[in-house]
């Protein structure tokens, strides 16, 4: 015959509790439509991240969709709110590009003082984007040449390469004295 153990009140668990009945989804509490969307746009107006905004408010990217296709007066309110959020983006990358962010400093594995960063990438980039003389060849949104541009450049291309077969290549190349330690030497 196996030993059991003597029951006792203290060495016994306490009786689970009854499950508790979840309302069916229809009956669960839910943000009014109308607030979820303006906590959403609110977020957006912040931090223009509209996929961690959706999440967090859950909202699929189906309905969001509907939502800006379908209610104008909604896409309006999407995009001054979009517009707000990279306007706060701008000023914050302005503000790290001229006035920096802070860095902690240490030595021997504690800190000793800070140092401020600038960020010239940032700064480089917001004046490619607002002035004309900073931005590259690619950027300058440059048309394409009309019919009557391109007969004209042919014309002067021709005009130049008739001139320059006129004209004989150099047959010496000039030498020039070496200046420095090499050329005394």
């Amino acid at each position: 015959m196996p030993k059991t153990k003597p029951s006792t009140a203290s060495s016994r668990r306490p009786p689970k509790p009854p499950p508790t009945k979840r309302p069916p989804k229809s009956e669960e509490p839910k943000t009014p439509p109308d607030e979820r969307w303006e906590k959403f746009l609110e977020c957006i107006r912040k931090i223009p991240d509209r996929a961690s905004s959706l999440s967090a408010f859950k909202i699929s990217h189906a309905e969001f969709s509907d939502k800006l296709r379908d209610d104008e007066k909604f896409a309006a309110e999407y995009a001054r709110a979009f517009d707000a959020g990279i306007d706060s983006l701008e000023d914050e990358g302005i503000r790290r590009a001229m006035l920096g962010v802070d860095e902690p400093v240490f030595h021997q594995g504690f800190q000793c003082g800070s140092k401020t960063r600038y960020s010239d990438t940032l700064l480089m980039f917001f004046l490619e984007a607002n002035r004309a003389k900073y931005r590259t060849g690619a950027d300058l949104g440059r048309r394409p040449l009309s019919d009557e541009a391109k007969s004209r450049l042919r014309t002067i291309f021709s005009s130049v390469r008739e001139a320059a077969g006129e004209i004989e290549p150099p047959t010496e190349v000039a030498t020039t004295k070496r200046r420095g330690k090499r050329a005394q030497e």
